[in-house]
């Protein structure tokens, strides 16, 4: 029996990742810029950091590149908190973050990527920082640092880099409870934009936060991705590659992809042109194949894959002993050298983070009725498994029990064979469109490939619920399969097989599951005794031409000066800002 060594590294990322061997390119690759803009600077633990993101391909804003954004939540020391992945789609995409209730007061950063942009060095990466605090940490004492007189410093930059842009409320002044409207100018020069409307002191103060950490020489790279739209891809043009051969990390152009090598586990030599199989274990399974190339690279890539899988990957054909697979992690794990930015605090924040610690508190008790979408997103899923409908199918509780599996295939199933003596058989498949018997069909046990037939056929009959069989000739990718032989058990764990040759199984965290921010809507009433505490009172990231006149929100029941930050860009890459303020009084 083969040995295959299986080895699951998270961060691999020393050897380059190719799907196929590429030709010589000498097209030049393109840039991408990536800009976050999250509804306020300053949380909760437990509360959600709602973000847009916008990807800019060669400083155009409606990307058609990369369709994976990597977000991830880390501190000075290089702890990670959250990692998620989002779709892009023409250049955007929206979602939010769960701050964990654990961590420790002070700065983390969120830093946002693409798997492109892995290429080149972590300092490019987008990264911005936001204050948490987390208030059931009685033993964490919280040094009280006051802020800068910005009269005493030199500015740091001088360089308007947006453009501003006009917006208005009807009122200067609203009740609680009360429908507010806005009012944008000039709007037709922006492609895209977010609007959030917050409690003043919520979000940074961006010129006096600059000032501080510049003053006292904290994460210099920060203080230039920290201007409102300044350039977080400070491109070294030693660095930029050459073209496609360069890469080390393949582009996500169509979909979320899975990576790896197979190879040697003694030489570590690579293992080229092996099909390598993976197959996606849920409700709505997917089968892909590829190749290795000449430097034992896969990569895989699945149709809009949402929330936590395990996947699986093996070697089909593999005649090679002590073999292994690696499997990529697509995060990154390298960090730029940074230093901990002490957390400003005094009195006055003191009395804004309490306000953002009441009203989480009460929201969280009070949930609002009458809730309204702030917006939509299309939310494509894929519909089932990719190999489309078998030609056959056997459900076995309608026939008597048989002693084994190939006496099952024998007796029920039409035009399927084992054949080769014991210990040495296999499947074949008949045709009856073709006229023609295929051997060494693709064989599937609840959807998960595998290759020891004489193992299959030991499985207990009584486990099986249904056998589907696909008995043509059939055309996976650029793979041609010889028909598929698929069973289906009764059980959870496969009937009890164990796959020990040529496979590994991991676990891997795919795209988020879309949500929606929503705001109570009190257009017939606003009688409702829950109480309505809300930090953010609106947040939309999806803001354009055809919504632009119809923004429109509540105030709550806390009565507080409000800011509404409006932030966009054009389709040539061209950056907008806008802010305006309000009061809610009783």
């Amino acid at each position: 029996m083969k040995i295959l060594n299986i080895i699951l590294f998270f961060n691999l990322i020393a050897y380059p990742v190719f799907s196929q061997d590429y030709g010589n390119c000498d097209k030049p690759l393109p840039t991408e810029k990536i800009f976050l803009h999250t509804d306020r600077d300053r949380y909760i633990t437990g509360e959600k950091i709602w973000f847009k993101a916008y990807c800019l391909e060669n400083d155009s804003l409606q990307s058609e590149f990369s369709k994976v954004l990597y977000i991830e939540l880390f501190d000075a020391n290089k702890n990670v908190y959250l990692q998620n992945k989002y779709k892009l789609s023409k250049g955007t995409a929206a979602g939010n973050l769960l701050i964990p209730e654990n961590i420790n007061s002070g700065n983390y950063f969120l830093r946002a990527y693409t798997l492109y942009q892995r290429n080149f060095p972590v300092e490019n990466l987008y990264t911005q920082v936001v204050s948490i605090i987390n208030p059931e940490n009685k033993s964490q004492e919280i040094e009280n640092i006051q802020q800068p007189d910005k009269t005493k410093f030199e500015k740091v930059n001088n360089t308007k880099s947006y453009k501003f842009l006009p917006i208005k409320t009807t009122k200067s002044k609203y009740h609680q409870r009360e429908k507010i409207k806005l009012k944008i100018d000039n709007f037709d020069e922006i492609a895209d934009m977010s609007i959030s409307v917050r409690i003043k002191g919520s979000g940074y103060d961006n010129e006096t936060i600059k000032l501080y950490y510049a003053q006292n020489n904290w994460l210099q790279y920060f203080f230039e991705n920290s201007k409102i739209y300044s350039s977080s891809y400070n491109f070294n043009k030693k660095n930029i590659l050459k073209n496609v051969n360069d890469l080390k990390w393949i582009p996500e152009i169509r979909y979320l992809t899975l990576s790896g090598i197979v190879r040697k586990k003694e030489t570590e030599e690579p293992v080229p042109n092996l099909t390598c199989i993976s197959s996606v274990i849920s409700k709505k399974p997917q089968i892909h194949l590829t190749n290795t190339g000449k430097d034992g690279r896969f990569v895989f890539s699945f149709n809009n894959l949402r929330g936590e899988h395990k996947l699986f990957v093996g070697i089909k054909d593999n005649s090679d002993d002590e073999t292994e697979i690696l499997v990529n992690n697509n995060f990154s794990s390298d960090f730029p050298e940074i230093q901990n930015i002490p957390l400003i605090y005094n009195d006055s924040l003191n009395k804004i983070f309490e306000t953002i610690f009441l009203n989480y508190q009460i929201t969280k008790k009070f949930k609002p009725i009458n809730n309204k979408n702030a917006f939509s997103i299309y939310n494509h899923s894929f519909s089932g498994f990719n190999l489309g409908n078998p030609d056959i199918i056997i459900d076995l509780k309608t026939y008597i029990e048989l002693p084994s599996l190939d006496d099952i295939i024998r007796e029920l199933i039409p035009g399927v064979n084992v054949y080769g003596p014991r210990g040495e058989r296999g499947i074949s498949i008949f045709s009856k469109r073709e006229k023609r018997t295929y051997k060494d069909p693709l064989i599937l046990l609840d959807n998960i490939p595998i290759f020891n037939i004489e193992k299959l056929l030991q499985i207990e009959p009584s486990l099986i619920k249904t056998i589907e069989v696909y008995n043509s000739k059939y055309i996976l990718g650029n793979h041609y399969l010889n028909g598929i032989f698929s069973i289906k058990t009764k059980t959870n764990n496969f009937a009890s097989y164990k796959w020990d040759d040529n496979s590994v199984f991991v676990s891997v965290k795919t795209l988020d599951k879309p949500q929606i921010f929503t705001y109570p809507d009190y257009s017939e009433s606003i009688s409702s005794p829950i109480p309505d505490f809300r930090t953010t009172l609106y947040w939309n990231p999806i803001i354009n031409s055809e919504n632009i006149n119809d923004i429109q929100f509540f105030s709550s029941d806390v009565c507080n000066t409000y800011e509404v930050i409006i932030k966009g860009f054009s389709k040539t890459g061209k950056s907008f800002f806008g802010k305006t303020e309000f009061e809610v009084v009783r």
